[in-house]
């Protein structure tokens, strides 16, 4: 079956949205529906516009890798050039003018995402060709999109259980370097970029322990483990189109588990046995901080504040922080003059 990268791709972001949302459900408690229709459509409709866009920009290159043709249609000839051109501008346009009714920070945010992906794919910058500018791009627009589904529904950042968001945010990174680099030989590609592998799986999991004891979520936490066997599962795919997607289905399969795990945690039986197993790991996580030396405790504690420091506590800060309110009154004054 022929597939492209559009319908490839859209699962996982309706996935990543839906995390952003479960999250937000789990510290609210309840979400307007319509909105979450609108918040979500929109994600999809404009985040889609990237793949043709992408494509084009790529296309040279790719008409030479067997792997592109595989799940990229204007490579294959299936898709016509004027078509990814049309899709390329014209999904933003149906997608943004959805977002309008959601707020207006929302639509600042996807806006911004857009304008990430153009600085990693556009051949005027090419940031995806630098494997540090690559993953500093990265990072900013997958923290986008684990948090635009919570940013559907409020402004307020302090409230938004960050180390979550980090986790899942720099296990994707992780992931994203196995796929450039050699997905076919992980375990290769991980000796080789030690350097890039070590401080992001290390993250990863550091960012994963803290979610684990520092909020009351335990039951889908724990479910993340079997994570840790997507490499056996995948290692003996020889192929790199059947191993890419194998790993996608998995990964797809696992955030839709979390996804699941998250929602259920609002029906009160099971919000009882998460609440039972919360209670005694946060036994046990306090009997472990009193053993802890004060050195290590100091390191963990300057940690969080510097990192959570949050200069910005609310998107509506960003009129303020950034003059955004000043610069649209001088654009309005400008165009009554004209």
């Amino acid at each position: 079956m022929k597939v492209d990268s559009i319908t490839v791709n859209t699962p996982k972001n309706a996935i990543q949205y839906l995390i952003g949302f479960s999250i937000y459900l789990l510290v609210y408690g309840s979400f307007e529906p319509f909105k979450f229709i609108l918040g979500l459509a929109s994600f999809l409709i404009t985040y889609a516009a990237i793949y043709p866009y992408n494509d084009l920009m790529d296309y040279e290159v790719d008409k030479k890798d067997k792997f592109k043709q595989d799940y990229k249609a204007l490579v294959r000839g299936d898709m016509s050039e004027k078509t990814a051109i049309t899709l390329a501008f014209g999904l933003p346009i149906i997608g943004l003018l959805l977002a309008s009714l959601v707020s207006f920070s929302y639509t600042l945010l996807l806006i911004l995402l857009l304008f990430l992906n153009f600085l990693y794919s556009s051949p005027y910058t090419r940031l995806k060709d630098r494997m540090g500018w690559a993953l500093v791009l990265m990072f900013f627009m997958q923290l986008i999109k684990y948090t635009i589904g919570w940013f559907t529904f409020t402004t307020e950042v302090v409230t938004l259980p960050s180390w979550i968001v980090l986790t899942f945010t720099f296990a994707y990174l992780t992931s994203y370097v196995l796929y450039k680099k050699n997905i076919i030989n992980m375990t290769k590609t991980f000796k080789e970029h030690k350097k890039l592998m070590i401080p992001l799986s290390g993250i990863t999991l550091f960012s994963f322990i803290i979610s684990f004891l520092v909020y009351p979520y335990k039951v889908p936490w724990l479910l993340l483990f079997p994570l840790t066997f997507f490499v056996l599962i995948t290692r003996k795919q020889k192929n790199q189109t059947t191993k890419t997607f194998k790993l996608m289905g998995i990964t797809t399969s696992l955030m839709t588990l979390i996804v699941i795990l998250f929602l259920l945690l609002n029906v009160p039986a099971i919000g009882m046995l998460n609440q039972n197993a919360s209670r005694a790991i946060d036994e046990l996580g306090e009997l472990t901080l009193q053993r802890m030396d004060n050195g290590t405790y100091e390191l963990i504690c300057t940690i969080n504040e510097t990192i959570f420091s949050y200069p910005i506590r609310d998107l509506k800060d960003l009129d303020n922080y950034f003059n955004i309110t000043d610069l649209t009154v001088v654009v309005s004054n400008k165009s009554n003059v004209e």
